[in-house]
C-alpha cells in the first residue's frame, strides 16, 4: 500500500513540475495558450498579462521602478528622429541605465550589426506594426561568435 501511495505522489510532483515549465514566469497561463491568430493578441494580453499597476505587487521592484519611467526615443532613416540609425540610438543610453527605454524604430531598411550591452539593461525594440522595419546584418555566428562567446566562431558537426 505504502508504495502505491509514494508513486501517486510522485506522479503529482511529475504533472506539477511539467504544468510549471510550461507556465510563462510571474504567470498563471501556460505558454501554449497564446494565440496565433495576431487579432487575437490584445484581448489575451489584457485577460493574462494587464496593465502594470494591476500586476506590479508580483513583479520584481526594480522592474517596477524602470516601467513607471519610460521613455522613447524615435529612429527614424529620413532624419525626422532623434537618431538615424539604431545604433547610435543604443549608444545614447547610459550604462547602468535604469529606466525602461523604447526604441521607436521607424519604417525602412536597416543594415546594422545591432548589440545592445549587457550593462543597458530594460532596452526595448519596437516596430510600428502596420509598418516594420527590416533589421538586417549580413555577418554571421560563424565570423562573429554568439552572445557573450569573445567572438570565438561557432563550432558545428553534422551527424
Amino acid at each position: 500500500m505504502r508504495l502505491r501511495e509514494l508513486s501517486k505522489k510522485r506522479k503529482r510532483n511529475e504533472e506539477a513540475k511539467e504544468k510549471k515549465r510550461k507556465c510563462a514566469p510571474n504567470t498563471s497561463f501556460n505558454i501554449d495558450e497564446i494565440p496565433a491568430n495576431k487579432e487575437q493578441v490584445e484581448s489575451w494580453f489584457k485577460t493574462y498579462v494587464g496593465p502594470l499597476n494591476t500586476r506590479d505587487k508580483t513583479l520584481d521592484p526594480t522592474l517596477v521602478t524602470a516601467e513607471k519611467a519610460a521613455k522613447i526615443i524615435k529612429v527614424m532613416q529620413d532624419g525626422s528622429g532623434e537618431f538615424d540609425t539604431i545604433n547610435d540610438d543604443i549608444k545614447s543610453v547610459l550604462i547602468g541605465n535604469t529606466k525602461r527605454v523604447i526604441l521607436y524604430i521607424g519604417s525602412g531598411n536597416y543594415k546594422e550589426k545591432i548589440k545592445i550591452e549587457k550593462d543597458k539593461p530594460f532596452i526595448s525594440l519596437y516596430g510600428e506594426p502596420k509598418n516594420m522595419p527590416n533589421l538586417t546584418f549580413g555577418g554571421t555566428t560563424q565570423q562573429y561568435g554568439t552572445v557573450d562567446s569573445k567572438h570565438s566562431p561557432l563550432s558545428v558537426t553534422k551527424n
